[in-house]
């Protein structure tokens, strides 16, 4: 019941975001059954016939909310690679107990490799850092990032990726235009996208969505506040 008024609270602001045009409907014509996995804010919306014992998946963005990763462990049985480069998180993720097939990795997505600023959180307490923030409330700090092609070398072995999940606070736009640029094609991929960041809009997540279109993807479900879709791969 909690979760329906909540729903319908998103879907009632997310209505006065489209009037004033800092949102928009998208359509969801994958045609695939999904499924809600995970608990709370780390929950989203999956396809699990897509997926099969010892697919591989790389999830971006941990926080202190694992509860997709390790579901896909170990209900779905999924080899899970998880990474952030967020030192309070990747505290924090030490101190739990992580299925054997689930493995983090200390670093960030990008459209290169190396390393950026990251500015910190906007509020004390909260933990996520952005590389396209210009400032938070404390010091910025200095991160390992990543191209998809490089960690797919470093940890697939060859093999196919399968679920491919992003919630890295705006840097999924260079992303997806690196990984449209690419050959690597998850067969779904969960964003969270960030159009209510300033300086962002959402004729960014508009041109993203229409770039992966491009590409063969289609949308299967997008939450009640407009901001995580799931995409699966169509052609």
């Amino acid at each position: 019941m909690h979760h329906l008024v909540r729903q319908a609270a998103h879907i009632a602001k997310r209505a006065i975001r489209i009037a004033r045009g800092k949102d928009a409907w998208f359509p969801c014509d994958a045609g695939r059954r999904c499924m809600r996995v995970g608990y709370g804010y780390g929950a989203w919306n999956i396809v699990p016939s897509l997926i099969r014992k010892g697919d591989l998946a790389f999830c971006f963005g941990m926080g202190k909310e694992i509860s997709l990763e390790t579901e896909l462990a170990r209900r779905f049985e999924m080899e899970v690679h998880a990474f952030d480069p967020t030192p309070e998180s990747l505290e924090w993720v030490a101190t739990q107990k992580l299925p054997n097939n689930m493995y983090v990795h200390p670093v960030g997505i990008a459209d290169r490799d190396g390393v950026l600023e990251f500015a910190a959180p906007r509020a004390a307490g909260e933990v996520s850092l952005s590389a396209i923030r210009a400032e938070g409330a404390g010091v910025p700090v200095r991160l390992n990032v990543s191209t998809l092609d490089t960690l797919m070398l470093s940890y697939s072995e060859g093999r196919p990726l399968v679920l491919l999940k992003m919630d890295v606070e705006g840097s999924e736009y260079s992303v997806i235009n690196h990984l449209v640029a690419s050959t690597i094609r998850p067969k779904q991929l969960l964003v969270e996208f960030h159009h209510r960041f300033p300086g962002v809009g959402i004729e960014a997540t508009k041109r993203a969505v229409q770039q992966l279109r491009d590409v063969g993807y289609r949308t299967a479900r997008v939450s009640a506040s407009g901001e995580e879709f799931t995409f699966v791969l169509t052609s």
